[in-house]
């Protein structure tokens, strides 16, 4: 099952603290590029990438600023690592229609 949340500026962005599944999570960064990721725990993996900490992924950490702009919660890891390499081989503009219509 997948349950999307709301897409807001990651600075406002309400994020589940509680673990109850895995997610996949779009960033758009500073330079309009999109960054697709996977994690356990979305409020988390959303502060390593703002602190910039080794954990964060090196590309992320090339830009100055980011914000989520679209997530999925999946009920296992397999799952939400297939739609993790599912969405990083789709196009920009079908990315962008999910981030539109998500």
């Amino acid at each position: 099952m997948t349950k999307r949340i709301a897409k807001e500026p990651i600075l406002n962005a309400i994020v589940p603290s509680e673990v109850e599944g895995f997610y996949v999570y779009i960033l758009r960064t500073s330079a309009n590029t999109l960054y697709v990721g996977q994690t356990n725990n979305l409020e988390k993996r959303i502060k390593e990438h703002q602190t910039k900490t080794i954990k964060s992924s090196k590309y992320v950490r090339s830009f100055p600023s980011f914000k989520l702009v679209y997530s999925e919660e999946h009920d296992s890891r397999k799952s939400a690592m297939q739609r993790e390499y599912q969405l990083k081989h789709w196009s920009k503009v079908k990315k962008e229609n999910l981030i539109a219509t998500g």
